[in-house]
């Protein structure tokens, strides 16, 4: 996980590297202070944490599904969240 701040001056010092220039960047807490004020400093997440958390989310319905109700088959269940 990064956060925008991070993720900015990263983006920046690239920028920097590539065209040879020598721009002054302001420093972290410059950044997320920046970010901060416009209620723009957000954090980015891999790919992967998406799928995670809709597998988990579905096993743990699935789970409260058959503990509220236990004579329900797994059938019944899929029906029942499709």
């Amino acid at each position: 996980m990064v956060d925008a701040a991070t993720l900015a001056l990263d983006a920046m010092e690239t920028f920097n590297e590539k065209k040879g220039e020598n721009m002054d960047l302001p420093d972290y807490g410059e950044m997320k202070s920046l970010l901060d004020e416009d209620a723009l400093n957000l954090f980015v997440t891999p790919k992967e944490t998406d799928r995670i958390i809709d597998t988990v989310s579905t096993l743990i319905a699935y789970g409260l599904n058959l503990a509220l109700h236990p004579g329900m088959d797994y059938d019944e269940m899929l029906a029942l969240l499709a």
